[in-house]
């Protein structure tokens, strides 16, 4: 397999995935540039960005809706339109990838910790979809002395949910799986508390996320 192909299967792969949340993609999106980099062959940094940016068009193709994949594709071409040659602008994408894993990290540790602080004891928490993010704050919540009752729908077409609450129940949180329409009458009841779920996207109308967050 050549490296074209190599960056077609990981894209491929990132387009295909309906379940992952934007923090899980945006690492894999990470990876196929920094693949893509190390593995450049042709001496001529003008065809490298010019190659490297048709890649960043693809890579935001493959997830539109979710904004770090922008965001990153931003960084990178204001970091490397101004290389003088090919060494540099390798060096900056690579340096630039790293950099914004490491502040995608330390978001999701504030984010974990923030949320903690706003579940008390004994509270009963809804989530809707799979997202890495929402569950490292209720594994941080459990971690600061609260135990905390977790209902999972099932979040289907795809049933990300299940894997959402298999992720909870490993870590030995007390996680209750249930139907997606199940949810209507929890929150008519006041059952709970409060109600956790990631976002593609966040823009002053509201949030993109998976059918049914509404």
């Amino acid at each position: 397999m050549n490296i074209d192909q190599a960056i077609e299967e990981r894209l491929n792969e990132i387009k295909q995935d309906k379940i992952s949340g934007a923090a899980v993609l945006i690492i894999k999106a990470i990876e196929v540039l920094t693949f893509f980099t190390t593995h450049y062959q042709n001496p001529s940094c003008e065809k490298f960005l010019s190659d490297l940016y048709s890649l960043a068009l693809k890579l935001i193709q493959t997830q539109p809706s979710m904004a770090p994949f922008y965001n990153l594709v931003h960084l990178i071409t204001l970091e490397t339109e101004k290389s003088q040659n090919l060494d540099a602008a390798k060096q900056r994408v690579i340096e630039t990838a790293a950099r914004f894993q490491q502040e995608q990290e330390n978001s999701a540790y504030k984010i974990a910790h923030h949320a903690s602080k706003l579940l008390k004891d004994g509270q009963i928490v809804l989530t809707h979809s799979f997202s890495s993010t929402v569950a490292r704050a209720l594994t941080q919540t459990r971690d600061d002395g609260k135990k905390i009752t977790i209902y999972c729908t099932e979040s289907r077409p795809k049933r990300e949910g299940q894997k959402m609450a298999l992720s909870l129940l490993n870590e030995g949180l007390e996680v209750k799986l249930i139907t997606d329409s199940a949810a209507f009458s929890l929150l008519q009841s006041k059952t709970i508390d409060h109600v956790l779920c990631g976002g593609d996207s966040l823009f002053e109308q509201g949030l993109v996320n998976k059918i049914g967050t509404l």
